[in-house]
């Protein structure tokens, strides 16, 4: 069968870029013009609030990673497929579960290993660069010396000369999943970290439970267009017929699954529903033989590449860093070409005008532009209270919901209990660490599954909030375009232009918002003729935004939870306990109320340690004051930055200066320097719009 997902991207399209080289190239030229505008805009002495925008969309365009891990189960061929990836056997596999700790693949033109250690005490990281052929040494459990290695390490990186990783990609192999909690426990600690997932699953195992279990409660509603599912080892199902059904098979799975999991967490028919469905789409699957691809790839071996499969995988992959990661960067880059090359020709404009005009003429221009920049100033104050009370609003919203946590995580630790089956036989004494050991795990399990699920939904509805201010902020933004290209119009150097118009503050809300969300966030729709305006787009950025600082806090319960319950609980539960407590009467009866009200004490004073409510709160208001500092920002900045010039202005007015001719000739080629730099970027931008589908 063929792969199923033959483009990781979603979507055709036959706008550049087409390749990495293009993108590369692209991105090269955007940096360049970027670049060539920040020195302009030193010159010219822009605010430096606008310098400074400019400086962080280049140094976080040099300095993004793009990480994609590879997860599974343990035994799945996660190793051997990043090998094939690599083309040498660089990564440690065995017949055993090997891989102990997570291991970094980054580009590197020397093959080589840096260990990095867990630091212990607040001492300082150590750092140990050993060989590639002595990794074996540090990252697996094969021998015991190399498994207590493993224990100490943080993480290994393994610098390695591959096309995948010269982007500043990373390709992180972690420890397979339900091998051990603590190889368990790291592989989901890299999760919310990642850009990218790619799921291993062998066709023996078709999508297991837990597999499926992993990609609801880890993977998605994190960002969910970001799982790629590779059915590895293909080749030992020999009759194409199987493949097929196999392949049939998973997908089926996946999408019940996945369908099961928003049914449970979204109306259907509701807006959420509907949202995140689109947004997962078909599933993604890659069925190949990684085995295959590694050995034709180190023997040279074309006609066995091509049987494995893997030349389809890797032009997806590659179309994925181009269409997805590439396209969103690019779109980054033009905001900020749009936003400065504005802010520039804006700062030109008033000036040749403004040198040109008679003293009376200027006093009158200059009054009137500031009675406008006044009630611009008086508008922002207000949209910054706004922004409090849709803070205010979101958190009342949730309240309910996070006061009602404690009761339903106890609920869930109850039933949990009552439902276990228990015997007489469980409590004799030998057996009693056994079962309080089972029981923890599973009351663990259902309290975190529980906590997560309703981190999601404090997620969601601080989403919906966020989109609904971004939205309304997109008003506030056309206006200040509009007061500022009208005080343009007053010093009579520019034409009427409805779209410049009307594009001047959508830029630069535009740059915010990319700002605000990371590279996930897209304002972008623009066409020269102006009529579509701008839209939003990203919405699983805001979902990375939040999972990194509000939700975080919250889903950091569950993973303190296991070890509280089973410690503190299964210490009370052994030893002489049966003896004492479970002589006469319904001994199993009574051995699970004993067992609740121990475990929910325990859980009642952690819960309490937690401070939820208040973690909830703060967290919702750094994000809305994130809000303010980005997007207000950028605009408080177009609005100073007309200030500023026209202070400036009004300075060289009362010491008589004027234009010179050679000056003016200047300043008229800088601005067509510049038009023609945004006249590209627009450009670019309408072809970013059309990849990625805002």
């Amino acid at each position: 069968m063929e792969e199923t997902g033959n483009d990781i991207a979603g979507g055709e399209g036959g706008a550049s870029p087409q390749s990495l080289f293009d993108y590369k190239r692209i991105e090269l030229r955007c940096v360049t013009d970027l670049r060539r505008l920040r020195d302009l805009a030193a010159k010219l002495k822009l605010n430096p609030s606008i310098l400074e925008l400019t400086d962080d969309v280049l140094k976080r365009i040099e300095s993004k990673r793009f990480s994609i891990a590879v997860v599974g189960e343990f035994k799945r061929g996660k190793s051997t497929f990043i090998n094939a990836l690599l083309g040498r056997e660089i990564l440690p596999v065995d017949v055993m579960p090997c891989s102990a700790t997570l291991n970094r693949v980054t580009y590197g033109l020397k093959p080589s290993v840096s260990i990095y250690y867990k630091a212990e005490g607040g001492a300082a990281q150590r750092v140990e660069e050993v060989g590639i052929d002595q990794l074996a040494d540090y990252v697996t459990k094969l021998t015991p010396e190399s498994e207590r290695n493993a224990a100490q390490i943080a993480e290994a990186v393994i610098h390695y000369p591959s096309d995948y990783c010269r982007n500043n990609v990373d390709i992180i192999d972690t420890p397979g999943l339900n091998d051990d909690e603590t190889m368990t426990a790291v592989t989901l600690s890299v999760i919310p970290k990642v850009d990218a997932a790619i799921l291993v699953i062998m066709p023996e195992a078709p999508f297991a439970g837990s597999e499926g279990d992993f990609l609801t409660n880890h993977l998605l509603l994190q960002d969910l267009g970001r799982v790629i599912f590779v059915v590895s080892a293909i080749d030992r199902l020999r009759r194409p017929a199987d493949r097929e059904r196999i392949v049939d098979v998973i997908k089926k799975r996946i999408r019940q699954t996945v369908d099961a999991r928003l049914r449970e967490q979204f109306e259907p028919g509701s807006e959420e529903f509907q949202r995140y469905s689109q947004q997962i789409g078909e599933p993604i699957l890659f069925p190949l033989s990684s085995y295959q691809a590694l050995t034709a790839r180190i023997e040279n071996d074309d006609a066995l590449l091509e049987e494995s499969q893997f030349p389809k995988f890797t032009a997806a992959l590659e179309r994925f860093l181009t269409h997805n990661r590439g396209a969103i960067e690019l779109q980054v880059l033009v905001n900020r070409i749009l936003a400065t090359g504005e802010e520039i020709v804006k700062k030109i404009n008033i000036e040749i005008g403004a040198l040109d005009m008679s003293q009376r003429d200027f006093d009158e221009a200059y009054a009137t532009a500031q009675t406008q920049l006044e009630a611009l100033r008086r508008q922002r104050e207000a949209e910054l209270r706004k922004i409090d009370s849709a803070a205010a609003h979101t958190l009342r919203r949730l309240e309910p919901m996070v006061g009602q946590l404690e009761n339903d995580l106890k609920g869930a630790a109850t039933q949990v209990v009552d439902e276990a089956a228990v015997t007489a036989a469980d409590l004799k004494k030998e057996k009693m660490p056994d079962l309080t050991s089972r029981l923890s795990k599973q009351v663990s399990d259902a309290v975190g599954q529980h906590a997560r699920r309703t981190g999601e939904k404090l997620q969601i509805e601080i989403e919906r909030d966020l989109q609904s201010e971004i939205g309304r902020l997109h008003d506030f933004a056309l206006a200040v375009g509009e007061t500022l290209h009208g005080i343009e119009l007053h010093f009579g150097t520019v034409e009427a232009d409805a779209s410049r118009q009307r594009s001047v503050g959508a830029e630069s809300l535009a740059a915010a918002v990319s700002a605000f969300t990371g590279f996930g966030g897209i304002w972008s729709g623009y066409r020269e003729a102006g009529g579509k305006g701008a839209a939003i787009g990203g919405v699983a950025s805001l979902g990375t935004l939040l999972a990194g600082s509000m939700v975080a806090g919250v889903i950091g319960l569950p993973f303190t939870l296991p070890l509280i319950i089973a410690v503190g609980v299964v210490s009370i539960f052994t030893g002489g306990w049966a003896a004492r407590k479970l002589l006469g009467g319904d001994r199993v009866e009574r051995f699970k109320e004993n067992y609740k009200a121990e475990v929910l004490e325990h859980l009642e004073a952690e819960l309490g340690k937690q401070h939820l409510p208040s973690k909830v709160e703060q967290s919702v208001r750094q994000i809305y004051d994130c809000l303010k500092e980005k997007l207000m920002g950028e605009l408080t900045a177009s609005i100073e930055q007309t200030q500023s010039t026209l202070d400036d202005l009004r300075g060289k007015k009362a010491r008589d200066e004027t234009l010179s001719e050679h000056r003016r000739k200047e300043s008229e080629e800088v601005r067509n320097e510049i038009l023609g730099i945004r006249a590209k970027a627009l450009r670019l931008s309408n072809q970013l719009a059309e990849i990625t589908g805002v």
